[in-house]
């Protein structure tokens, strides 16, 4: 799968681990053939690489601590050690034939006089690739560009850039090191590794190409595929707001983004959604606007009249209703104080008993039904008066709500075709589908109300 992506290299584990890990390294090696370099870690030791070579790599990449504090702290010894031992596994590797990479652990803390003595030790040797390894991801990318300038300017050697995510820089240091000189770059699926990660394959491979113009024989159609797979195998789940490959990634809600993207895509993404291999959504929330349930009523092959689209919008709909059919009329067909029960509890974000204004009201023209709702209104989140005129039965919610200037937020729930019910079936005289919405009102951020409207679909294209 990298392969055909095209990914040039691979590191594919430590075979002196043996047993099962040793084998899956043979058996990637055998399938793959040798269409691309097969890489293992190792650490300085002889031992190591010799595991590596009966695996039937093609490459090692030799792995020892350069920072003094792990040399001192961690292995307990000397940079003479250090420099002694990288050596003799170089030259051993090379000798068998191998590619080298010599892994500088640690070398974001390590003193930089003494990575170039390790880098040119280690190219004498005949490595072929120096890896400055950020371990603890504590470097960023302004001091990542002017190190491996330095190393390079200094060495003319190639380095390859491994860095970690401890403080979410990973691909911006990965980026910033290939800008100073380096010629390789380290990444992961999905930017997975040890804590909180490694630099991810296809954000750093995007932002060269289309952040800095670079060519690559890439097929990043493929990263969705690839990222999917990893996720699956991995049993780590994909964000759906993971960069370049997450579900949200072409996801527009906002109303401003989603009419925008659908006039032009260009003006909310820098790339076309095809390109990694994922679709542009238009998806309704509580932020859509018009265009954006507009359009999702045309995905689905359902063409709106210039009458439905208003039903669309977040707002009240008597006013609109009222400056095209007059005066309306309210009928109340249920309407009575109540406990909520276990479903209008959870719609009114209230707790299961508490007491609520059931409402069922129809909307007249002339003896013409317009559209029917039924309503759910927490009692202990309305004032005595507005209480008071939700039981006056010709009063609607709308009404009330402007005569108490109540700021309100609409927050659109569901919006979608569905058949009519028995009562709607009753009252409208026909079997035709209705435009249902369900929203709630919210004040102060607090549902002060949920209601559910049905409309007919073709009853505003009658006179």
């Amino acid at each position: 799968m990298l392969s055909d992506l095209g990914v040039d290299q691979l590191e594919v584990g430590i075979p002196t681990m043996g047993g099962d890990e040793k084998e899956a390294i043979k058996q990637i090696v055998k399938r793959n053939n040798g269409r691309k370099s097969i890489m293992s870690w190792n650490r300085a030791v002889i031992q190591d690489i010799e595991q590596s070579i009966d695996c039937g790599v093609d490459a090692v990449a030799i792995s020892v601590s350069v920072s003094d504090i792990h040399i001192k702290h961690k292995l307990r010894t000397s940079r003479e050690w250090v420099l002694e031992n990288m050596i003799k596994s170089v030259e051993f590797a090379k000798k068998n034939g191998l590619y080298v990479s010599v892994n500088g652990e640690d070398a974001s803390r390590a003193d930089n006089e003494f990575l170039v003595q390790f880098i040119t030790e280690a190219k004498k040797a005949g490595a072929d690739r120096f890896r400055y390894c950020d371990t603890v991801g504590i470097m960023e990318p302004f001091s990542i560009r002017k190190n491996i300038e330095e190393l390079y300017n200094k060495t003319g050697f190639n380095i390859e850039m491994h860095t970690h995510n401890d403080f979410g820089m990973a691909t911006a240091n990965a980026i910033a090191g290939i800008l100073g000189g380096a010629s390789h770059v380290g990444v992961t699926v999905n930017g997975l590794g040890e804590r909180a990660g490694n630099a991810a394959l296809e954000e750093v491979l995007m932002a060269l190409i289309y952040v800095y113009g670079y060519k690559a024989d890439v097929n990043t159609k493929m990263f969705r595929e690839v990222s999917e797979y990893v996720s699956q195998a991995s049993g780590r789940e994909l964000p759906i707001w993971k960069a370049i490959v997450g579900d949200n990634m072409f996801a527009h809600e906002s109303g401003i983004h989603a009419d925008g993207a659908i006039k032009n895509p260009k003006n909310y993404e820098a790339f076309d959604p095809d390109v990694v291999g994922l679709q542009r959504q238009i998806v309704i929330g509580k932020h859509s606007g018009k265009a954006g349930i507009i359009n999702k009523f045309k995905e689905n092959g359902i063409e709106l009249s210039p009458i439905q689209k208003i039903l669309t919008s977040l707002g009240p709909i008597g006013e609109p209703l009222s400056a095209l059919f007059g005066t309306l009329q309210l009928f109340v067909l249920n309407q009575h104080i109540k406990n909520a029960d276990e479903n209008e509890a959870e719609l009114l974000e209230i707790d299961e008993g508490d007491e609520i204004v059931y409402r069922e009201v129809i909307v007249f023209k002339k003896g013409r039904p317009l559209f029917y709702a039924l309503s759910y209104i927490s009692k202990s989140r309305i004032n005595d008066k507005v209480l008071a005129s939700l039981m006056d039965e010709k009063i609607t919610i709308n009404n009330i709500i402007a005569e108490n200037n109540i700021e309100t937020l609409r927050d659109i729930k569901k919006l979608s075709v569905e058949d009519p019910t028995p009562i709607i079936r009753d009252l409208f005289k026909t079997d035709e589908k209705m435009l249902v919405r369900d929203h709630t009102i919210s004040q102060h951020g607090t549902i002060r109300l949920w209601t559910r409207e049905a409309y007919p679909l073709s009853y505003f294209n009658k006179n």
